[in-house]
């Protein structure tokens, strides 16, 4: 039996940000609702995972891209064939954080433009208390407004409400996103 998969039913998305901010942990806490210790290097992964949204079925395919600047090339190929970008960093890692302004948007503007939404992660809230290098909420919040990003949130592995949150959020900024495209097509059409 073949399944003839609807393609308005699937929303792309491109997971960005340091090595070991956490990226793959959370998108396997997503699909999985598993909680992964190990750390191996993400060169390039693909996953998927189904939510629902407004009462409708989503499948969310997930890039899980490598951290380190040296595997640009790869992440170009994700931010064409993505709806929304997630862009994490740490919140017990101030240089994650502010790479997020030194590299990861410049490269993304520099391939994508403002074409896209981003969605901007703290991750590994769970480790911050008592941690000397936190990144607050505050600052988090701040950095979402200077980049121009869509949203701000706060995830961690052990909290799976704070990441379904977020692909809820990766969900509807599609949709939101398809539509405008949409309603722009049809006006250009009726001229």
């Amino acid at each position: 039996m073949i399944v003839k998969l609807n393609q308005n039913k699937i929303v792309q998305c491109s997971v960005v940000g340091d090595g070991l901010v956490g990226k793959t942990s959370l998108v396997k806490k997503f699909v999985h609702n598993k909680n992964t210790d190990d750390y191996v290097a993400t060169v390039f992964d693909n996953f998927a995972g189904d939510i629902a949204v407004e009462g409708e079925k989503y499948t969310v395919s997930v890039f899980d891209t490598a951290g380190q600047q040296e595997y640009e090339g790869l992440r170009v190929f994700t931010y064409a064939q993505s709806d929304v970008i997630v862009v994490c960093y740490s919140a017990v890692d101030r240089d994650s954080f502010n790479n997020v302004v030194d590299f990861w948007i410049p490269e993304i503007r520099n391939y994508v433009k403002n074409s896209k939404p981003i969605i901007l992660v703290a991750t590994q809230n769970d480790l911050t208390h008592g941690n000397v290098s936190t990144v607050t909420r505050s600052d988090g919040v701040k950095l979402a407004n200077k980049i121009g990003a869509i949203l701000f949130v706060e995830t961690s592995v052990h909290d799976r409400e704070s990441i379904m949150t977020l692909f809820e959020n990766v969900v509807e900024n599609a949709i939101k996103r398809r539509r405008r495209k949409s309603s722009i097509f049809e006006k250009i059409l009726r001229r």
